[in-house]
């Protein structure tokens, strides 16, 4: 699960790259949903990364607002993964 969704994430990115701003936010939309309760944290940084990437097309893109308060939310309830273990 993890491996697939890194690789989504990976082509995501390149979709960005490329200025293919509606492949990639649907692609986005898929693997949120796909990695929904999977605690990873190379996810987490991933989906940070995205959401980085897609700011500033928020204007030029009407998907991408809703999916970057779709990262958000998900963002916030991943961040459990990116505590510290807490000491005895």
């Amino acid at each position: 699960m993890r491996s697939q969704a890194l690789a989504r994430m990976l082509l995501a990115t390149a979709l960005v790259g490329q200025a293919r701003i509606e492949e990639a936010c649907d692609l986005t939309h898929q693997t949120v949903e796909l990695t929904h309760g999977l605690g990873s944290a190379v996810v987490l940084d991933q989906l940070r990364h995205l959401a980085l990437l897609l700011r500033s097309h928020a204007v030029r893109c009407p998907d991408v607002p809703q999916l970057l308060d779709r990262l958000r939310d998900a963002i916030r309830e991943r961040r459990w993964v990116a505590l510290p273990l807490p000491t005895a």
